[in-house]
């Protein structure tokens, strides 16, 4: 379960890194809401995005990814206004966050928790998101 999940953060790792070193900007030192719908931003715990539709839509499309990366779904509460969905990657803990942005996209963050080291994955987290957009997608 965890080498599956860890298969997947350490490439976005790397992808993270040459981002930066591209030029590309972190949340934090760019204006809120100048990106695009879809676009993957970095936060200072995490990855976030706007995508279409409600947030139940989206909580569907965050429990496939879950099953994909083999996340053990720990809580789920979810209504049309947003909610938490929650799990559990083998010691590290997974929070998305969804929030409606009218009615037809929500607002989706990313954060997963290291118990050592590095307390919040910011490359995990962009995995785990990149997974919820592409199923969102589908």
């Amino acid at each position: 379960m965890t080498r599956r999940f860890a298969a997947i953060a350490r490439p976005l790792a790397l992808v993270a890194v040459a981002a930066l070193a591209a030029g590309c900007a972190l949340v934090g030192s760019s204006s809120p809401g100048g990106e695009s719908p879809g676009d993957v931003v970095l936060t200072t715990r995490g990855a976030r995005t706007t995508l279409r539709g409600g947030p139940e839509s989206v909580a569907g499309s965050v429990e496939e990814a879950f099953r994909v990366l083999d996340i053990d779904l720990t809580r789920r509460s979810v209504d049309a206004q947003g909610g938490m969905v929650e799990g559990q990657a083998g010691v590290e803990g997974v929070f998305v966050e969804l929030s409606a942005v009218g009615t037809r996209r929500t607002d989706v963050s990313v954060r997963v928790r290291s118990p050592t080291g590095e307390r919040w994955d910011r490359a995990a987290a962009r995995g785990v998101l990149e997974e919820i957009r592409r199923w969102q997608g589908s």
